[in-house]
């Protein structure tokens, strides 16, 4: 359900970043390109995490335990690939705790 939530919030950001959009003279466009560049980064980063912890709470119910790598969720065809992670960005994976979440390279 979080997933679903996700992807159309990142559905609704992308389709904004496709609408044109006039300029005022207190703001630039290449402000706005920022900070909707910014938006959509941050939204790839919580649907990619979301969808990522989804698949390791599968593979636990499959398994009986958290995968010892993100790899491990490929491997038992959980998922089909590991998605990229946003520019700057590698995931960060804790078996302990099964959780998985994005840090800055």
């Amino acid at each position: 359900m979080k997933t679903l939530i996700y992807l159309s919030l990142f559905a609704s950001l992308a389709l904004a970043g496709c609408s044109k959009s006039s300029t005022t003279a207190n703001q630039p466009a290449a402000s706005g390109d920022s900070a909707m560049a910014n938006a959509q980064n941050k939204a790839l980063k919580v649907v990619d995490t979301a969808s990522l912890n989804q698949a390791i709470q599968m593979f636990k119910v499959q398994e009986g335990r958290n995968p010892n790598t993100l790899d491990e969720l490929v491997e038992k065809k959980v998922i089909p690939a590991l998605p990229e992670p946003p520019a700057g960005m590698k995931y960060s994976y804790d078996p302990a705790v099964g959780s998985v979440f994005t840090v800055a390279q």
